[in-house]
């Protein structure tokens, strides 16, 4: 509809112009070339020559033009009510027996369906916000729909196993606030629910090289994909006086990401960066000196991301211990740092290569060319989002309505607002 009219607004410019000039060219013709003459009167003022045949003439096109486009005008509305009739045929459709129409007015189509077959619950709207360079993750709005059936539980305890879902969660969900409201507007409020919950994402982005277009996926991933998990450091235990330069530790587990330094801080003192190589998402190649330490200490080893805004993982440790207990712990077979240089000092873990040259050197050299050069172009965001979910529960049309907000936490502000202008514009047509 709003090309037509843009397209009719186009016609009638066209034509308006049009008429001025053939107006102007028939006073030209009549008056210049064959040298008549004429005196009229127009709006209380008489005018005569030249003027009053361009008066005549453009009066005379644009009497005959608007008398086209009024039967043009009553043709389009015969043609729109023609359409009108056309959709409403379409719903009295062919319908088997047993069945009845369906009809799904914003995607423009009609089908029958089995009466037996009742509504599951599905996807109302999706509706995604502009994509552009600058924003990680572009927001995203969807509504769908379940329906209440005998096993749902009632209005309040459909609520309160909302909350429960956001502190059952604790993996997923950093943080979360609730609060009560109304849709539906003041002549008919229904109840409803509002979780703000904080939560981490993956975020991959990539230009089309066909359309030229930003393509964004993204997944939710658990607090310790987001911040990284030490679940091991080898070796466990180093010597204390050692009086080598430093010490090759491996820290193992997973959410590591380029850029991540591994940090000590002792139980007395203050935390300190090691010098990092990233190996891979589950290793990390640290080097420890013997001033971070004292005898009887413990290291608590963490893993700082470059995108966590300071925040670190969980913590590993390394036990500090003296001579005899070195020896004690080799006797076992538990590997003990600085007892000799760096090239052999862990170096027989399992699964690195046997030349010769530093730890550092043998890990990277497990990482393929290939696999780096694939990592390179791609570009993966990790960062926090913030979803907002609005649940309203509607005993009358026997249906429990969900409208959710998604975006990064840079955006949500903005995003926020908008989605509280939709809420207030919720209207149930019951």
């Amino acid at each position: 509809m709003k090309s037509r009219d843009t397209s009719r607004n186009l016609i009638d410019l066209a034509v308006v112009i049009f008429i001025f000039f053939a107006g102007l060219f028939a006073a030209w013709v009549a008056f210049g070339v064959l040298e008549s003459t004429a005196e009229g009167e127009f709006q209380q003022y008489r005018v005569g020559g030249a003027i009053a045949g361009f008066l005549a003439a453009t009066t005379l096109l644009a009497t005959f033009y608007l008398q086209v486009r009024k039967s043009s005008g009553e043709f389009e509305e015969l043609r729109e009510r023609a359409d009108e009739l056309e959709h409403k045929l379409l719903r009295g459709g062919p319908c088997p027996r047993g069945f009845q129409i369906e009809a799904v007015d914003r995607q423009q189509i009609v089908f029958a369906r089995p009466r037996e077959w009742t509504a599951a619950g599905g996807l109302i709207v999706n509706l995604e916000m502009p994509k552009s360079d600058t924003d990680d993750l572009p927001g995203i709005f969807r509504c769908y729909f379940v329906p209440i059936t005998d096993e749902t539980p009632g209005r309040e305890d459909y609520f309160l196993s909302e909350i429960a879902k956001a502190e059952n969660a604790p993996q997923y969900v950093d943080s979360f606030t609730s609060e009560r409201l109304t849709l539906g507007g003041d002549q008919s409020p229904i109840d409803a629910i509002k979780i703000i919950a904080r939560q981490y994402a993956r975020i991959h982005r990539r230009r089309s090289p066909v359309t030229g277009q930003m393509n964004v996926e993204w997944t939710e991933i658990p607090k310790d994909s987001f911040f990284g998990h030490v679940s091991a450091v080898n070796p466990a235990f180093v010597l204390d006086g050692s009086e080598i330069d430093y010490i090759e530790i491996l820290v193992s587990g997973w959410g590591f990401r380029k850029g991540a330094t591994v940090q000590a801080t002792p139980t007395l003192g203050e935390k300190s960066d090691l010098e990092t190589t990233f190996i891979n998402d589950y290793t990390l190649y640290a080097k420890l000196t013997p001033d971070s330490w004292s005898l009887d200490d413990e290291l608590r080893i963490s893993v700082q991301n470059p995108d966590t805004g300071g925040e670190c993982s969980n913590t590993g440790s390394i036990r500090i211990v003296d001579s005899n207990t070195a020896a004690s712990l080799a006797e076992g077979g538990t590997e003990v740092g600085g007892v000799s240089e760096p090239e052999s000092s862990v170096s027989d873990a399992e699964g690195l290569p046997g030349e010769s040259g530093s730890l550092e050197q043998k890990l990277l050299s497990t990482v393929s060319d290939e696999s780096m050069d694939a990592q390179s172009e791609e570009e993966l965001i990790f960062r926090p989002i913030c979803r907002e979910v609005v649940t309203c529960y509607h005993d009358e049309l026997g249906m429990v309505y969900v409208l959710e907000l998604v975006d990064d936490d840079k955006d949500f502000s903005a995003t926020s607002a908008q989605f509280n202008q939709i809420l207030a514009s919720v209207r149930f047509l019951v």
